[in-house]
């Protein structure tokens, strides 16, 4: 789905943009062999990083405008919360799961819609005033939180009641 939102974004005449892939090409190719058929955006408008070390997740962090999560499933993922503390808009599957954690800290698509999927993010790109609400309202929900010694006193007090 990505490398087909690429192609509308860049469609658009958008050519300044750049996904950040955790894979690497070969296993990213292997995984979604359609994803040939955009070989140019492949080539162009992403960069395959790999694995990324828990200790150099932020410098990677520290390169992109946003943080983009559009997973069908919900899965277990720090990445919302690591977008928040590093101010960062997030992009996320239009789903419950997803709108339940982010709620105003980022703008939805629809994954399987790529044109407005593209839109979507565009509009994201040219709005700085959007990108600073919604980062703002991350470091909003970032600040409710518990702190881990509060987790652990409610994980204890879960516990001890069992």
């Amino acid at each position: 789905r990505l490398p087909e939102i690429a192609r509308r974004m860049r469609q658009t005449g958008l050519t300044a943009f750049q996904f950040i892939i955790s894979v690497d090409k070969a296993r990213f190719v292997q995984s979604f062999p359609q994803s040939l058929s955009c070989a140019i955006e492949l080539e162009q408008h992403f960069q395959f990083v790999g694995t990324i070390p828990s200790e150099k997740i932020q410098s990677v962090y520290e390169r992109v405008d946003a943080v983009m999560n559009i997973s069908d499933l919900e899965s277990f993922s720090n990445n919302y919360m690591e977008a928040w503390k590093a101010g960062l808009p997030l992009i996320c599957s239009d789903r419950d799961f997803a709108k339940s954690i982010c709620r105003e800290s980022a703008v939805y698509i629809d994954p399987h819609d790529e044109p407005a999927a593209a839109r979507r993010i565009i509009e994201l790109i040219n709005d700085r005033s959007l990108q600073r609400r919604l980062a703002l309202a991350g470091k909003k929900y970032l600040s409710e939180l518990p702190t881990l010694e509060e987790k652990f006193m409610k994980t204890m007090n879960i516990l001890v009641q069992v």
